[in-house]
């Protein structure tokens, strides 16, 4: 119906409008079945007489609509569901029609159950005014056909007149209301597609917002990686350095370091709030937290005169809880306590479980917040107001980030504070079972250094800055020996695009290591592949070849297997370091970064790098003796093999040869026998003529297995005694092809052979040896060529070829082939895939001796169902042989 399909409508609208058809033709579905055969009641009242022929009208119905509704469940049932779902608007109507036909017409009280359908199915169908005035008509025409085909006619023309306008009343209503309904249904669509859409517009700018924000992080944090680098470096030399001069890179190194602070603060809001670093909660030991976090700031605290307590509690303390975001607040807490508490003030920090739940109180006699203040203090950018507070300066955001921070891990921040005297903070955390607690602290009782230094920086606002500066990095003193052995330095290369960090970088690392630097991805790829490095240091951005794209790069380069990769970065949240560590990076390094931080990582990485090349050498090396060790056990087996079976063999040659040779001799006089009397007495042998043949057949059959049995002793013999067949001399190895093809002429018979040797090839060693490895070869590709004889033409190509001063002999044919399997085991002794007494698996095993003690070697090659390949190489005749 092209009415199902408007001109104008969108698919997904569309769409949608199928889907909700199939709902409701499955609802209406269901209520017919059920309700149809309910009515049976009301035909038992009204029609006894007739209720046989009305529940059969009513179980029509009932068949009509279970296929119906069964389709509604499948695809094409789905696409086709305009016609399906009229199919079972139309089936009670019709249904009801019937009834009134079988009943009194127009005076029968069915009629009413024609509303009914016309009110339930434009209800539940989501018709449009064309379908729903479609419909009406419909079940108007067949209330009107049903009453004009009574066997009475329109009798009662009064009752006929009344329901045929309550009927049309009721189509009227309904197609309005369809109408309605379908307006509303598309306003609905509308408004929900554009929420839709300005919902992808404000994530497509919360995610600009966020790129904005990591590219702002890059460009801050490179800038102040070469502010703090070089001041650090240089404030380790302060005794050199006069005392005003010091004083100086100490309030940069200050300033710098709040500056670090402020851009920390305003990227941990954006990250939070994009949700690109979900809380990770998990048991934690609060206690240990909060005590490696007190003595952490101690020293600040130390330096600007400030009275620094801890009251820990009396048992361990375990919470459920992100370890970063505890991290987070309480170091904020703590900065913000003694930034806002002048000298020779206290702070307190307690810890204890109340009510099942883990209570921390950083408390201060500090400046304390106006109480019409004090409701404010969480909301962002919202800062104090007052003359004793403006000297401080910050974005506002630490406090509302800490209550977010807490509030996500299920607790609570509240404040309390007196003007002049000071505030308390109070954050709370449900307790664990300490039973299923875990040690999750991942710095093992040590703040980071990032850490230590903002709060460091946050706390050091308003005091005298002459004090001298605390650092929180420990002093570790980094030894280049690490390669053992060899005089070359480990080699480092340093990727980035920003000069400074460049110079920096090679400035702080050149006096322990070789540094070679590339300003670009592209340009640092080729230093690699040029030279072995142990470590290479690569800037996360970069035009053009980004530093995860030259991550993989070095990955992919054989010469880098035991390259470590640390990544520098001023983004640090959670999916880019998942998506680094993927690509290969092994370490991070945060900017700006410490210059002994970077000194510690690179080498323990050069560290690692020594020992990984290190194990993998050993692993080469046993790798390769176990490789030697398999080949020789397996040679030392295969040697006592052929000693035991050349024993067995020599043996059995000496006591089967000569009853072989007695019997072969009976055979043939027996046969001469028989001859000489066919021949001497005619009427004699015309009566025993029948008797006598087969007499000579069964002898024929016995001469035949001796000779097997001596082509066996030949075998065994050559297996046995290989160097005992004759003197190595010189031959044509063409005369030994032509032998060996006479040998097997029998077996070769309909095969296609070519041979193809080279005019100078002449060998030096036992020809009738080399015979019988051409024989044996030969009679094997004949059985390899009966299989396919029927599928395509049996050929056996012989090419003997003069390689690196040696005779090389390929020997191929195009029969069934070798499986994968079968191929290492057809050298050994006794192997065959042969039935029972077609052969004794011996043939190959002589072959490969035989020219091994030609010093060449007998290989295998071989597709299944196509093709088998045996090679093997002989020592070439020198000129005084061929003279001789």
């Amino acid at each position: 119906m092209s009415f199902c399909n408007p001109i104008g409508q969108s698919p997904e609208f569309l769409q949608e409008q199928r889907d909700l058809r199939v709902q409701r033709t499955q609802i209406g579905c269901v209520l017919t079945l059920v309700l149809v055969p309910l009515g049976v009641a009301l035909d038992y009242f009204a029609y006894p007489a007739q209720m046989q022929s009305i529940s059969q009208v009513r179980l029509v119905c009932e068949v009509v609509l279970l296929p119906v509704f069964a389709l509604t469940f499948f695809p094409w049932g789905k696409q086709h569901i305009v016609p399906l779902s009229h199919l079972w608007g139309f089936a009670p109507a019709l249904t009801i029609s019937w009834m009134l036909y079988l009943t009194d017409g127009a005076a029968s009280p069915f009629y009413a159950g024609l509303n009914l359908v016309i009110l339930g199915t434009c209800v539940l169908l989501p018709f449009s005014i064309v379908e729903a005035a479609f419909y009406c008509t419909g079940v108007l025409v067949s209330y009107v056909f049903a009453c004009a085909y009574h066997h009475a006619g329109i009798e009662a023309v009064g009752d006929f007149a009344n329901n045929l306008i309550f009927i049309a009343m009721t189509s009227v209503i309904c197609v309005t209301y369809c109408h309605l309904s379908a307006s509303a249904r598309r306003k609905d669509f509308d408004l929900r597609q554009t929420l839709r859409e300005q919902n992808e517009r404000l994530a497509e700018l919360d995610r600009m917002k966020t790129e904005f924000f990591a590219n702002v992080s890059h460009e801050l944090r490179t800038p102040l990686t070469l502010i703090l680098g070089p001041l650090e470096t240089a404030l380790e030399e302060k005794r050199r350095l006069p005392e005003r001069v010091a004083e100086s890179l100490r309030h940069a190194h200050k300033n710098a370091l709040r500056l670090l602070t402020l851009i920390n603060d305003l990227l941990d809001l954006v990250r939070f709030e994009s949700s690109k670093s979900p809380l990770k909660q998990a048991p934690l030991r609060l206690d240990r937290v909060v005590e490696s976090l007190v003595e952490s700031v101690r020293p600040t605290a130390t330096r600007n005169q400030l009275d620094l307590h801890y009251e820990p509690p009396e048992h361990a303390v375990g919470v459920v809880a992100d370890c970063s975001a505890v991290e987070k607040v309480l170091l904020n807490l703590l900065s913000n306590a003694m930034k806002f508490t002048t000298a020779g003030g206290a702070l307190w920090v307690r810890l204890r479980a109340v009510d099942g739940r883990a209570l921390i109180e950083v408390e201060d006699t500090g400046i304390g917040i106006p109480a019409n203040q004090l409701p404010q203090i969480f909301d962002r950018f919202k800062q104090v107001d007052g003359s004793a507070t403006r000297q401080h300066q910050g974005l506002g955001i630490g406090l509302a980030l800490a209550k977010e921070l807490v509030e996500s891990c299920h607790g609570e921040l509240t404040a309390e504070s007196c003007l002049g005297k000071g505030t308390t903070f109070r954050v709370t955390y449900p307790l664990c079972d300490l039973q299923q607690l875990e040690d999750r602290f991942p710095h093992d009782g040590e703040v980071s250094a990032t850490s230590a230094m903002a709060t460091n920086a946050r706390a050091s606002g308003n005091h005298d800055s002459s004090t001298k500066s605390t650092r929180f990095v420990p002093d570790v003193r980094v030894s280049n020996n690490l390669s053992a052995g060899t005089s070359r330095r480990p080699a480092i290369l340093i990727v980035d695009d920003e000069e400074g960090i460049r110079q920096h970088l090679t400035s702080v690392l050149q006096d322990e290591y070789t540094v070679r630097a590339a300003e670009d991805g592209s340009q640092g790829y080729q230093l690699a592949v040029e030279d072995q490095f142990q470590v290479a240091i690569l800037d996360m951005m970069m035009p053009g070849r980004s530093g995860l794209d030259l991550c993989r790069d070095l990955r992919g380069l054989t010469s880098s297997e035991d390259l470590k990769i640390l990544m520098l970065t001023a983004r640090v949240d959670e999916e880019l370091k998942i998506e680094a560590l993927r690509s290969g990076v092994d370490d991070f390094l945060t900017k700006p970064f410490s210059t002994v931080e970077l000194k510690t990582r690179v080498a323990n990485l050069v560290t690692a790098a020594s020992l990984q090349h290190s194990l993998r050498q050993r692993n080469h090396e046993l790798a390769e003796a176990l490789k030697q060790l398999r080949l020789a056990e397996s040679q030392l087996i295969q040697s006592e093999k052929m000693n035991a079976l050349g024993s067995l063999a020599a043996g059995l040659l000496h006591e089967i040869n000569n009853p072989l040779n007695h019997t072969l001799m009976a055979i043939g006089f027996a046969r001469q026998c028989f001859e000489q009397l066919r021949s001497t007495d005619a009427d004699l042998a015309d009566t025993v003529a029948e008797g006598t043949d087969e007499i000579l057949e069964s002898l024929q059959d016995i001469e035949d297995g001796m000779k097997r049995i001596g082509e066996v002793i030949a075998d065994l013999r050559a297996f046995a005694h290989p160097e005992a067949a004759g003197l190595a001399k010189a031959f044509g190895f063409q005369l030994a092809i032509d032998t060996a093809l006479r040998f097997t002429a029998r077996e070769l018979t309909g095969v296609c052979v070519e041979v193809e040797v080279a005019p100078e090839a002449t060998v030096m060693g036992a020809q009738t040896h080399i015979t019988q490895v051409l024989v044996n070869l030969f009679v094997n590709a004949a059985h390899a060529l009966k299989p396919t004889r029927d599928t395509r033409r049996p050929e056996l190509v012989v090419d003997a070829d003069i390689r690196d001063g040696r005779l090389a002999v390929t020997v191929r044919d195009n029969g069934c082939g070798i499986d994968d399997d079968i191929i290492p085991h057809v050298f050994e002794p006794f192997f065959t895939t042969r039935d029972v007494g077609e052969g004794t698996g011996l043939g190959l095993s002589v072959c490969h001796t035989i020219v091994e003690n030609h010093g060449g070697t007998l290989s295998v090659s071989s597709k299944p169902d196509c093709w088998t390949e045996f090679h093997f190489d002989l020592p070439l005749a020198n000129v005084g042989a061929l003279s001789k």
